[in-house]
């Protein structure tokens, strides 16, 4: 009885923790595209393989996301059919696979069996969870479904590990295909298997069967709508240069001190746990688990090379290193009962902090449409005063615009960039935009632009605010485009040719913004239009 009763406590404090962590009403600036594409494939049968959204040079459309698109899209029709808002109920997808997530490494942690460590730590599994959320700082995203996958795998690959029952690793194969048709982040289930085989290999045990899954699981990654070429898209897409978006940064060398900086604590505080560790065993790698130091060195040097990957850095160390921080902490002179896994006070503080945190309130739902985030009011200016042309914006929110405006204009480009775009198309536009480099006008003298939506400075106070420039806004003015629209966060130019008739003002809602976000007239006649025009 006692047994159920802490089971219980340790679920239902995890999903309460799992809502607070949900409840970010920033969208993702990539949903956009994802839902155009499975309305596609819900509406149309059709997975898209050519861009129609853009006006710039692309090639064909190899969409390593389609499968993501097709699930997101269909919990978007559910909430059409239950009359509830896009947001919540992508806030509560997000809710549950964040809690099948930690739920499974809680159960790799029970298999694996540590010492005298019982594995209801609802404030271990607190730290680590806060520690990889800035990866899911928004409603939801694609690579979620990466990071359930690499925790089930480790799980089946534990539990082969403990019973050697060879079938358990068939799933595998069969899991990649589903895997490889809803995030390319499937790769990572290939370097799980690497390394399970080379560190089974160094434990002098047998490594064949890991080698053979592996084998399988890579001739798995044929089965999708774009053969071979889908392969060579994903070894291409993971070798890429991506220094220049933030996400592929290391975290460690983010200009903002504060960023990540629960992470930062965590994997300092791993560092510590595994040195000490170690030094405990006087450093004797014999009695080591191989696999484990190498899972958790490679996770630990893609996560700080890259702030993308924190994600599995947290996953890997949180089941493997579970035993490492009990015993160190049990010999440390922190209060005791902050080990017990039945401490009531340690249950309640947690579903407090929770409860605080999950602001499900009505000013937060409609906080979030302001005008420094996305450009919701100058959409709305577009559309009032159907200003046609190809429009450029910043990558980061071309799919928010082409989802809102297409046909009516098209994008430069948006997150997309590995996908559908020529390699070089990311550099013409950050050249553009800091005014540096060769050809830094290209944008506007290369292809066809009409219209230039451009950010300023981000400013976290208006009371505190200066209305600043930047290098792209004054190439604009000396060039005699002319100035449209500026709400102070926002800027919009046309070219000097452009013929502009009477532009009204317009009343910028929140509250209608947020009941219209998912509106689009992009139909499935026109997806099916497009993609029939490509052919």
């Amino acid at each position: 009885m006692k047994t159920f009763y802490l089971k219980t406590s340790f679920f239902i404090t995890l999903f309460i923790l799992c809502i607070a962590l949900s409840f970010h009403y920033s969208v993702d600036c990539d949903l956009w595209a994802r839902l155009i594409a499975g309305k596609s494939v819900i509406e149309n049968g059709i997975i898209l393989k050519n861009d129609f959204l853009s006006y710039t040079p692309t090639h064909v459309w190899i969409d390593h996301e389609w499968g993501a698109s097709v699930i997101f899209y269909l919990f978007k029709k559910i909430a059409n059919i239950l009359n509830i808002h896009e947001l919540e109920i992508f806030i509560m997808l997000k809710t549950i696979l964040l809690f099948l997530i930690y739920s499974l490494c809680f159960v790799s942690i029970s298999i694996r069996r540590p010492e005298n460590s019982p594995p209801y730590q609802i404030l271990y599994f607190t730290f680590a969870a806060l520690a990889g959320n800035i990866v899911f700082a928004s409603t939801i995203r694609c690579h979620i479904f990466t990071y359930l996958f690499f925790t089930v795998w480790i799980l089946i690959l534990e539990l082969y590990r403990k019973n050697q029952n060879k079938y358990i690793l068939y799933l595998l194969p069969f899991s990649m295909v589903l895997w490889c048709n809803i995030h390319g982040g499937c790769l990572s289930g290939l370097g799980l298997l690497f390394i399970y085989a080379f560190g089974e290999f160094l434990n002098k045990k047998n490594f064949r069967p890991y080698v053979i899954t592996l084998i399988v699981s890579l001739f798995a990654l044929l089965i999708n709508p774009y053969g071979i070429d889908y392969i060579k898209f994903l070894f291409t897409a993971g070798t890429m240069n991506r220094q220049w978006i933030s996400e592929w940064q290391s975290p460690f060398l983010n200009a903002d001190f504060l960023y990540a900086v629960k992470f930062k604590i965590f994997f300092i505080f791993m560092t510590i746990i595994a040195y000490l560790s170690a030094a405990k065993n006087k450093f004797d790698l014999k009695k080591s688990d191989k696999t484990k130091i190498l899972l958790i060195v490679v996770t630990g040097i893609i996560s700080a090379a890259h702030s993308k990957l924190i994600a599995f850095f947290v996953i890997t160390s949180m089941i493997f290193m579970f035993d490492n921080v009990y015993w160190m902490l049990k010999q440390s002179k922190i209060p005791k009962g902050l080990l017990n896994a039945n401490n009531k006070i340690v249950y309640a503080l947690i579903i407090i902090f929770s409860l605080y945190s999950a602001d499900t309130g009505r000013r937060t739902k409609y906080n979030f449409i302001i005008k420094n985030s996305y450009p919701y009011a100058a959409i709305q200016f577009l559309k009032e005063n159907n200003i046609k042309g190809n429009l450029f914006v910043e990558m980061t929110y071309g799919s928010f615009c082409a989802y809102k405006l297409f046909p009516q204009n098209k994008i430069f480009m948006d997150g997309r960039y590995e996908e559908v775009y020529n390699p070089d198309l990311l550099n013409v536009m950050k050249n553009f935009i800091r005014q540096e480099g060769n050809n830094k006008d290209a944008v506007i003298t290369d292809y066809g632009t009409d219209i230039v939506l451009l950010k300023y400075p981000v400013c976290f106070a208006d009371f505190l605010y200066t209305h600043k420039t930047t290098p792209a806004v004054e190439k604009l003015q000396n060039l005699y485009w002319k100035k449209i629209y500026d709400n102070r966060y926002w800027v919009m130019f046309v070219r000097s040719d452009y013929p502009i008739k009477d532009i009204k003002e317009i009343e910028y809602s929140p509250k209608n913004t947020y009941k219209t976000l998912f509106k689009t007239e992009i139909t499935k006649e026109l997806l099916l239009d497009m993609e029939n025009a490509n052919k």
